[in-house]
């Protein structure tokens, strides 16, 4: 009868282990499966939000094309008052909308192309559009505004009031060339000279053509306080463009760790099998 029970309790323990095992197992394999499902669900949606192509019927952007350049600028004859854009993106699954193309006023425009990647990624491209004509009696905005040698953070907007300049210690002043929207409005500029080791403030007053209104435009300077050894050789383009470090792709790291995720469930499921194993091995010895 002992022998009979004993047979019996041996029996029940090794199918509830050999159950066990087996479930640890179905769990690591399922563990895997999804992580490879994953893997294709995270390479089926593309985060690409770059366009491979920008135009303006009928005008020229400033500058050629290029994908990672997301700042352009146009000039629009004075009876256009719209303009049509052409934006292709890289990817088809991509969504372009475009704002502020429509109803022009003499003066400076902004048009957004804005770029939706499939997974939901968004990138702008603006074109600052200029249209030629009279522009309202009280406007205070600048058509440009440059620092010979030098590039402002960030790129000029006629939006945009504030940058900031970082220049070496061999620079006591700076030529600033400013020019507004109204060539009847007036400009004072106040600060560009005798720069002091560390900050430095520079104001650009646009004063309106009727004198009703004032805009300030400002520049944080900052001067280095020892001369470096390369200052003398301190060359920076004027042209140089604003261009568009892509970001990381959510798409190049999610997929390592969903793999890193089933590698790590299977790992502890072998573990768990291996432990049980000899769990019941000295349970049989004894």
């Amino acid at each position: 009868m002992n022998k009979i029970s004993l047979s019996i309790g041996q029996a029940r323990r090794r199918y509830f282990g050999q159950s066990l095992t087996r479930t640890l197992l179905v769990a690591a394999l399922v563990a895997v499966f999804a992580a490879a499902m994953g893997v294709s669900a995270a390479y089926g949606q593309s985060g690409n939000p770059f366009l491979q192509q920008l135009e303006v019927a009928g005008l020229e952007l400033r500058g050629p094309f290029r994908h990672t350049v997301t700042y352009y600028s146009v000039t629009v004859p004075e009876g256009m008052d719209s303009l049509t854009i052409t934006a292709i993106p890289q990817e088809t699954s991509a969504r372009v909308t475009i704002t502020g193309n429509e109803d022009l006023r003499p003066g400076v425009n902004y048009v957004v192309v804005r770029v939706t990647a499939e997974n939901g990624v968004t990138l702008d491209y603006e074109i600052e559009a200029f249209k030629e004509g009279t522009v309202a009696a009280g406007n205070t905005q600048l058509r440009s505004l440059v620092v010979t040698r030098q590039l402002l953070t960030p790129a000029f907007r006629a939006s945009v009031f504030e940058y900031t300049l970082d220049v070496a210690a061999v620079v006591s002043s700076l030529n600033i060339e400013a020019t507004a929207v109204d060539p009847q409005a007036t400009l004072h500029i106040d600060g560009a000279d005798n720069l002091s080791p560390g900050s430095n403030e520079i104001v650009i007053t646009v004063t309106s053509a009727d004198g009703s209104q004032t805009q300030q435009y400002r520049i944080e300077v900052t001067r280095a306080e020892e001369l470096a050894a390369d200052d003398d050789d301190l060359v920076i383009d004027d042209d140089e463009e604003e261009v568009l470090h892509e970001p990381p792709d959510p798409q190049e790291w999610l997929p390592y760790v969903l793999i890193a995720l089933g590698a790590a469930v299977l790992v502890a499921a072998l573990t768990a099998v291996i432990a049980l194993t000899r769990h019941k091995s000295r349970k049989r010895r004894h």
